[in-house]
């Protein structure tokens, strides 16, 4: 997960400091098991819940892995989950899988990135919740003065809402371009201190 240089970065990694990435697990567990084996799978993905499963063998040729571990990760629960949820599911899974066999674990087992993901939803869960405004009419009638009409009203909402955008980043994206538009159409004399 990516942190944003807001003045919360000191924060988080103060928070994050006794944890490990999990790629640092990943190096540790091939150097000392150079002829280990990490397996993942999905388990499940319904609903917009994906679980993942990852078991590791110090060597290869064991009959039962090492250790096992899993992760739960939901669509849309966090920018990253937005767009590589399957990728961020089996790094989970490895992980925690890697941290159960004892791979550089200090404090916990979670890995940094696990605990990012953590604070990101507390946060997240503490911001008042939007109410929706897909009828919203002053909203329909920006999307209309840009496309014409109505059709594809839904599968924008559903675009930029899948995004994280909140409703004022849609309102103020939609009456950006229409700014533009005006410009463009009044050959640049649109001047949004006269009145537009």
């Amino acid at each position: 997960m990516s942190m944003q240089n807001n003045g919360k970065n000191n924060k988080w990694e103060d928070r994050l400091k006794d944890y490990v990435q999990v790629n640092e697990r990943i190096i540790s567990f091939w150097k000392k098991y150079p002829n280990g084996r990490i397996h993942t799978e999905i388990l499940s993905w319904e609903n917009g819940i994906l679980v993942m499963k990852a078991s590791v063998w110090k060597d290869m040729n064991d009959p039962f892995p090492s250790a096992v571990g899993h992760a739960y990760e939901k669509e849309n629960s966090s920018q990253i989950n937005a767009s590589s949820i399957l990728e961020n599911g089996e790094t989970s899974a490895v992980g925690r899988c890697l941290a159960i066999l004892g791979e550089m674990v200090s404090k916990s087992i979670a890995s940094r990135e696990e605990v990012a993901n953590a604070i990101h939803q507390q946060e997240q869960a503490k911001k008042p919740s939007e109410p929706d405004r897909s009828n919203d009419p002053a909203l329909k009638a920006k999307f209309t003065m840009l496309s014409g009409s109505l059709d594809g009203w839904e599968d924008f909402i559903e675009k930029t809402r899948s995004k994280n955008w909140t409703w004022a980043q849609i309102e103020e994206y939609m009456t950006d371009k229409i700014k533009e538009r005006a410009s463009q159409q009044s050959g640049g004399m649109f001047n949004e201190n006269a009145g537009g």
